[in-house]
């Protein structure tokens, strides 16, 4: 098990709603959706950015110019129907798109050689540990609370997604 499996989120939720039906309303969205800045800019669902392939459902989330803080991650929502024409809904949040263990590696290695240089420049001196371990704690801290916000906000977005395509569904 990777790290993008670990630092994935899946959930499910059931819709009294046929795959057609969400299909449809999803359709609806995109059509009546004029642009797609103000979507990014007041952080509203972009239905234009949203794939839809079988029984798939995908969608990615960047960061704009208009909305810098939005998290950057994929968001994957399986239609499986049962019996009843009711459709559960399987949900898959990857934060940072599958790159977040790239991006650590990146980060550790840089802290490998801030230490290193650290150490070399005060001559081996242990004091120098005050400023290090601080350093190492402040940056996996960091990392640790962006991934929490990121996939957070990502959970929420999939939330109001579902729930948008719910009341355009009634709509129809």
């Amino acid at each position: 098990m990777g790290l993008n499996e670990k630092i994935s989120e899946r959930f499910e939720i059931k819709l009294d709603a046929s795959k057609q039906q969400i299909v449809d309303a999803i359709a609806i969205g995109k059509k009546n959706q004029k642009n797609s800045i103000t979507a990014d800019a007041f952080d509203r669902t972009n239905y234009k950015a949203i794939k839809i392939d079988c029984n798939r459902i995908e969608t990615l989330r960047m960061p704009t110019i208009l909305n810098p803080f939005r998290p950057y991650g994929r968001i994957t929502i399986n239609i499986n129907e049962d019996e009843i024409k009711q459709s559960i809904l399987s949900c898959v949040i990857l934060p940072s798109d599958g790159i977040f263990s790239i991006a650590v590696l990146l980060l550790v290695g840089f802290l490998v050689f801030w230490t290193t240089f650290l150490l070399i420049l005060s001559m081996g001196n242990l004091k120098v540990l005050l400023v290090i371990i601080p350093g190492w704690l402040g940056v996996g801290i960091t990392v640790y609370l962006g991934l929490l916000y990121t996939k957070s906000r990502l959970r929420e977005y999939t939330k109001r997604l579902i729930k948008d395509i719910e009341v355009k569904r009634r709509l129809l």
